[in-house]
């Protein structure tokens, strides 16, 4: 599906606001002017009266006075009229009054240029927020705070601290950085580049780089549209903003920081932002045809690319030189790359003899200048025969071409024709031609830009600009995501899986015929060596799987020898006996494969569950392995930009190849497939030295399924298949991971809580870290006779979570009471009291009387129905009050109730380590 040109009309945003009044006001005041050369305010005073023929400039300062020969109010209210831009630089402290003083003034868009807020720490961050919901409950529009002001020089609008005289042109710029724009702006006149329109929007508190990208779209004199984003306020909102600029003809590239912890430091210091992922931002460029770059000269060079107004159809690329060395150099940069440099059929050979003097290498690369005479007209006779032949896509000129007017004037008028034969040429015969030259800044070169012929001083960016532009052919658009427009499908971007993703909890466990754990990336990255939650999250993931439309390997329980021997009989042999609860059965010898009958069974069940007291089986039907290929695929949501589906190679071909492709999701079966054909393993799948064909339809099928698993209610944040066996006929899930990102602050917060001398008496979890990856029991054993039965209905399966992130929900979602607040609480509701300690934890003083205690180990309480605790007597419509020694336990039973449907729960704040009598009182001793 094709997203509309937008239609021309005023620059507006999301939300219909008008941004005239910051790209192009009538009347604009800065607070904060300055007599000294030095301050900004001095630098923003100078460089707003420049354009006092277009606008009124109105300087204010508290000094009053004159600056450069203008007044200076001493306030806005002084003002005899209206502003429609306000810029402000003046001390933090005083940035909120300020704003205030704008507003009543009538201001529609207000610049804030001072430092010290979201990027200063969490009260600079609360105090952003403030600002922002009061200028925009205002209806007015605010950049920054911590930027560097807008310029527009097509009506001579500078308000910018910094900035050398920027040539005009058509390239905007949006950035969360001011210095990358002096920058940019400094660059661009090596490859003649102009601008139109630049704006520095820093912490991006109210205006963002989606609103910009959208206003910019209806600008006339915006051709291409640049961004340096560090963080994506709304990921899919700039993706659609893209989308809007690209379909109206207007190229968007993307300056972003590649994701490192040196960057993400540097991130979080420069505008509080958090830096997003790489793997996410580069599926996300590559779905709607955004140029993503890393440098600023790679931007500039990718605008330079973009003056081509035809796209390569394929990777056929014809090299015309002027010389022997920068042949072979020309040939061998566009094979590094990728590309293909075809030889010439006989015909076109004849050809570009009969065009050229005599051209003494004509197969591809081509040599022009070997012949008796040469003409500068020679180029543009080459490259129209060759561009008009059909055998390439795309034509690269790398040349001395410009440099023959310093040779002789009498170069100059025959080079320049030469350059508009070129130009004429590219645009008759649809394939785009780039040119080479050493000679770039010349009048020649000048003219080949003009006409749409690309210009490098770099044979290798030259060709890097083919495969750019081929590249941006290679797009599907935006897929359709719960709460957003339907939009086209997705494209895959390529390349090995980062070890930086999201640290994850995961849930499941190795699949029959599992490989060993270390050949098995997750995309999450790394498993966590933390016990996953066993049986229930192993049979939940299956069923989500299998909910998802993915056949997954048969499989029964076994809690006996006895009962994996009947298991194995109905299931038909051989047979995998696993054990389940451990993250890596197959490094524990927790796997035995190919299990051929009972005996065999019970003798491995025996070994197995000898060896681990409580544990459980799963046994399944042995997979075909040899029949087959292992497949990872898996989806998780991104933060930024939404759900992203990963396509790699599964068991030890992951940790060979690391070979992965990942785009937007959901995608459809035909884009599924086409991921899966993309990877470095594909002719395996195709019948590769003797192997079957491979049902790859079925796996496309299988990766389009999955990609969307994530839309339902209760859905994980993340789900993993791996191994997916590819089969002749159909597919085969044999393993499933649920996974659940954890954030690094949090799980640091939760690290701090952790008791440092807990020990765990549950035998399936330990209970010594509170990140252990732990599951919640579906429903609660059946009450003892005459008693409540716990919780108050049926609950719905309790997602997947982990102690760390119940602890984080309490916080947020549980009432969490002082020590005086539960004495409150006993005198007037009579609440039941949850005593969740251990017994070695209790003493006499530690207990509250009439306090129910729960005597077994804190995991075996929350997660196991059969535990004292679901036989207590609970009256389910009393108040709860989960308590013990303080810190997380207590919130982490509380939560448990309030999941469990329990409807007033509470808990006891941290603040204190127990309770001790004091006549006849109970009275809590602090930390």
């Amino acid at each position: 599906m094709t997203i509309p040109s937008p239609t021309p009309t005023r620059p507006a945003a999301a939300g219909g606001r008008d941004f005239d009044a910051l790209f192009d006001p009538r009347v604009v005041a800065l607070v904060g002017a300055s007599a000294a050369p030095t301050k900004w305010g001095h630098l923003l005073a100078r460089n707003l009266l420049t354009g006092t023929d277009r606008r009124t400039v109105h300087l204010v300062s508290r000094s009053g006075g004159e600056i450069l020969g203008h007044p200076v109010h001493r306030s806005l209210a002084d003002l005899p009229e209206r502003p429609d831009l306000v810029v402000v630089v003046v001390p933090v402290a005083s940035v909120e009054q300020t704003v205030e003083d704008a507003l009543a003034a009538g201001a529609r868009a207000i610049v804030v240029i001072t430092v010290g807020y979201r990027e200063s720490g969490p009260e600079g961050a609360a105090r952003e927020r403030a600002l922002a919901d009061r200028v925009r409950a205002a209806g007015a529009l605010l950049v920054g705070p911590n930027c560097n002001g807008v310029w527009n020089g097509a009506v001579q609008l500078d308000a910018m601290t910094w900035l050398d005289d920027p040539q005009t042109g058509s390239l905007a710029v949006v950035s969360q950085s001011g210095g990358i724009i002096t920058e940019l702006v400094s660059l661009g006149p090596r490859h003649d580049v102009g601008f139109s329109r630049l704006l520095s929007f820093g912490n991006q508190a109210d205006v963002d780089a989606a609103e910009l990208v959208r206003a910019l779209t209806h600008d006339p004199a915006t051709k291409v549209i640049a961004a340096y984003v560090e963080e994506f306020r709304d990921g899919r909102a700039f993706l659609e903003a893209a989308a809007e600029a690209i379909a109206a003809g207007k190229p968007v590239v993307l300056l972003a920081p590649p994701s490192s912890d040196p960057t993400r430091r540097a991130v979080a210091s420069h505008t509080g932002s958090l830096l997003a992922d790489d793997v996410a931002r580069r599926a996300a460029c590559r779905a709607v045809g955004i140029v993503q770059v890393e440098t600023p000269p790679q931007l500039i060079e990718a605008v330079e690319a973009l003056r081509a107004r035809r796209a390569p159809r394929g990777p056929r690329v014809g090299v015309i030189a002027d010389g022997g060395g920068q042949a072979v150099l020309g040939a061998g940069a566009a094979v590094a790359r990728g590309l293909d440099v075809p030889g010439f059929s006989d015909d076109l050979e004849r050809a570009i003899a009969d065009a050229t003097a005599g051209a003494s290498a004509r197969r591809n690369p081509v040599d022009i200048t070997g012949g008796s005479h040469f003409e500068l007209s020679d180029y543009a006779d080459a490259v129209r025969v060759v561009a008009a032949s059909g055998e390439v896509d795309a034509v690269v000129l790398t040349s001395m071409f410009g440099g023959y007017e310093r040779q002789s004037v009498a170069y100059v008028a025959d080079e320049l024709a030469a350059a508009e034969a070129l130009t004429t040429v590219a645009e008759d015969t649809g394939v785009p031609v780039v040119v080479h030259t050493w000679y770039g800044d010349t009048p020649g070169a000048q003219v080949l830009r003009a006409g749409g012929v690309p210009v490098f001083e770099d044979v290798g960016t030259a060709l890097d600009a083919v495969v750019l532009l081929r590249d941006r052919e290679d797009v599907h658009g935006l897929p359709a995501v719960a709460g957003r427009a339907e939009a086209p499908g997705d494209v895959a971007t390529r390349g090995v899986l980062p070890a930086d993703l999201p640290d994850a909890e995961t849930f499941g466990d190795e699949p029959a015929g599992a490989r060993p754990a270390a050949a098995r990336p997750s995309i999450g990255g790394p498993r966590p060596a933390t016990t996953p939650a066993g049986r229930a999250a192993y049979w939940r993931d299956r069923r989500v799987v299998e909910a998802a439309g993915i056949p997954v390997a048969a499989a029964r329980p076994a809690s006996t020898p006895d009962d994996a021997v009947l298991a194995a009989d109905a299931l038909g042999y051989p047979v995998v006996l696993k054990v389940l609860g451990r993250a890596h059965k197959s490094d524990d010898g927790g796997v035995v494969l190919d299990v051929a009958s009972a005996a065999a069974v019970r003798a491995a069940a025996e070994r197995l569950l000898g060896d681990r007291p409580g544990a459980e089986l799963a046994v399944e039907a042995q997979a075909p392995l040899r029949d087959g290929v292992e497949l990872l695929v898996g989806v998780r949501r991104d933060p930024s930009f939404g759900p992203l589906v990963v396509v790699g190679a599964g068991g030890l071909h992951a940790e060979l190849h690391q070979d992965v492709a990942v785009a937007l999701a959901p995608v459809d079966a035909a884009r599924g497939e086409r991921l899966v054909r993309s990877l470095r393993i594909a002719p395996l799948l195709a019948g590769a030295r003797g192997r079957p064909v491979l049902d790859v339809a079925a796996a496309g099928r299988a990766v389009a399924a999955l990609s969307a698993a994530l839309d339902g209610p209760g859905s994980p944040d993340e789900l993993e298949v791996n191994p997916l066996l590819v089969l002749p006929a159909g597919v085969l899930a044999l393993d499933a991971h649920a996974v659940r990102p954890r954030d690094a602050a949090d799980r640091e917060a939760a690290d701090r809580e952790r008791p440092a001398t807990a020990t765990a008496t549950a035998t399936h979890a330990p209970a010594s870290r509170t990140d252990t990856a732990v599951g919640v029991s579906p429903a609660p054993a059946a009450a003892a006779a005459g008693r409540a039965a716990l919780p108050p209905a049926d609950p719905a399966p309790l997602p997947p979570t982990t102690v760390g992130a119940l602890v984080r929900e309490a916080r947020a979602a549980v009432r969490g009471l002082s020590p005086d607040d539960l004495r409150r609480e006993l005198e007037e509701r009579r609440p039941v009291l949850i005593d969740v300690r251990d017994v070695r934890e209790r003493w006499k003083e530690g207990a509250i009387p009439g306090a129910t205690h729960v005597p077994r180990g804190m995991l075996e309480f929350w997660a196991d129905p059969t535990s004292e605790y679901h036989r207590a007597e609970l009256d389910p419509e009393r108040p709860v009050v989960a308590y013990c020694a303080g810190g997380w336990r207590s919130a982490l039973a509380a939560v448990t109730l309030q999941r469990l449907g329990y409807r007033d729960v509470a808990h006891l704040d941290p603040g204190f380590s127990g309770w001790k009598a004091e006549g006849g009182a109970w009275e809590p001793v602090r930390r």
